[in-house]
């Protein structure tokens, strides 16, 4: 960064943790070094115990600070929106860094086919760039949208628990589309996200790899 801490330089090195742009903006981790030397008038706004790990912010496709480093927590942006962590608060913020929607305590994770994992601490669901819960329905678990597909836990019946012999002793994994139907017609102990066409699952305790289709 420049001196007027307005400008980037050059992306990567020390110092700074550059993401991979998305729509135009590129999620920075500003280190606490860096925050001292480039952007001491926004330490104030990180919660006390947070700062010295730093904060996130964002820069545009013309390597200008779009959004100063003041979000301890940060998505990237999806149709103009980004989910951040402010002052211990959870929001959801447009390219401006106005604070549209107030997300209470809920955890979130990265956008990934334009959509985001929410948590309320007990279940999990799915939610749109707007912060809008879709699908109408909440999982036990969930990973990130990859491709179109997001393995997700399902029930199960009382006598197929005891037979599990993971960590996750209460989940089956099914894998839903970007419209919440369930697209597989099995229901595995252990999954991940489809990757290059596979993913990986478990079916009793060995692992494999299914298609699209749920082909082994």
């Amino acid at each position: 960064f420049d001196k007027s801490g307005k400008t980037c330089i050059a992306r990567g090195g020390k110092g700074v943790s550059v993401y991979c742009e998305y729509q135009g903006i590129t999620m920075v981790d500003f280190h606490r070094t860096t925050m001292e030397e480039f952007f001491p008038q926004y330490i104030e706004q990180i919660t006390p115990a947070l700062r010295p790990f730093g904060a996130y912010g964002y820069i545009d496709k013309n390597n200008r600070v779009l959004l100063p480093p003041v979000y301890t927590e940060a998505s990237d942006f999806c149709n103009g929106h980004a989910l951040v962590t402010w002052q211990g608060k959870r929001y959801l913020i447009d390219t401006n860094g106005k604070r549209i929607k107030d997300l209470g305590n809920l955890d979130f994770e990265n956008f990934n086919d334009g959509l985001s994992i929410a948590s309320d601490g007990q279940n999990k669901y799915f939610m749109d760039h707007n912060g809008n819960k879709v699908f109408g329905k909440t999982f036990i678990d969930a990973r990130s949208f990859n491709n179109g597909t997001a393995p997700v836990a399902v029930a199960v019946p009382l006598a197929d628990k005891l037979k599990q012999l993971n960590r996750d002793k209460h989940l089956t994994i099914g894998f839903i589309d970007t419209s919440g139907k369930l697209v597989t017609s099995k229901e595995y102990v252990g999954a991940r996200p489809f990757s290059e066409g596979l993913a990986a699952v478990r079916i009793g305790l060995n692992w494999g790899f299914i298609d699209k289709n749920g082909k082994v």
